[in-house]
This record gives structure tokens, sequence and C-alpha cells, in this order.
């Protein structure tokens, strides 16, 4: 994501191990990035869209440390505490993939429930279930 192309007010999305999406708006545009708002948290990321880590630590509350192998690992290695990146895909085109994601996830666990809930006709014929 080239960060120059943004504009103050534009709403974007941040990935976090390709797992975590997270929506957050532009706040302030500079030659070395942009600073995004997404909820109570300012998020700084350099040119290219990646976090920094100076926003990350103050994020997480902690950061690599010699004294700590458990912080540093997590922040190695966790991807929950991964860094996040603004995503190349355009907001609208991104809202509506998730929207479509999210209709095919209630499909399926529509037809799961529904499945569940239907005796097998196939069995019950078989076995002479539910015959004069």
């Amino acid at each position: 994501m080239d960060t120059k192309t943004l504009v103050v007010g534009q709403d974007v999305y941040m990935v976090c191990s390709e797992i975590y999406i997270g929506k957050g708006k532009v706040a302030k545009v500079t030659p070395d990035g942009v600073e995004v708002h997404s909820g109570n948290e300012r998020l700084r990321f350099d040119k290219d869209g990646n976090e920094l880590d100076v926003s990350r630590r103050d994020r997480l509350g902690f950061g690599p440390s010699p004294e700590s192998k458990f912080h540093t690992v997590l922040w190695q290695s966790a991807p929950e505490f991964g860094p996040w990146h603004l995503d190349d895909i355009p907001f609208a085109e991104r809202t509506a993939l998730l929207e479509q994601k999210r209709r095919d996830w209630d499909t399926k666990i529509s037809e799961t429930q529904t499945a569940e809930k239907t005796p097998n006709r196939l069995a019950s014929s078989t076995t002479g279930e539910n015959r004069p």
C-alpha cells in the first residue's frame, strides 16, 4: 500500500497476519507515512503501509526485551501480536468481500442446522421406520 494515495478522513482496512482485519480512519498524512485512528488507538504506518514498531509497542504495552524472553517471542512470532499492514484492496471492494463471506457463512450454518433437524429419509426407508 502506497500511503501517498491516502487522504485524511479516508476509511481503511488493516490486516494482521492475514487472519485479523480491523477498520480505521486516516487521521494524518505525512511524507513518511500515515496515522490511522481505530477505536481509541492511534496506529502509525510507514510509507509502504506497515505498522511502525513504536506504534505497535504503544498498542501492545510491551516490546521485545532482553529481560523477558516471553515478550520477545510474542513480539516476533505470535500472529495476534504481529504488526498491522494497510490493506491494498480498496475499502468498498474489501467490504463487499467481507459481506459476501458473512452471507456464505450464514448460509452454511443455516443448512447445517436444517440438516440436523430433518430426519434422514434414506435411513428411515431402509429400516422400515415411519412406514404404515
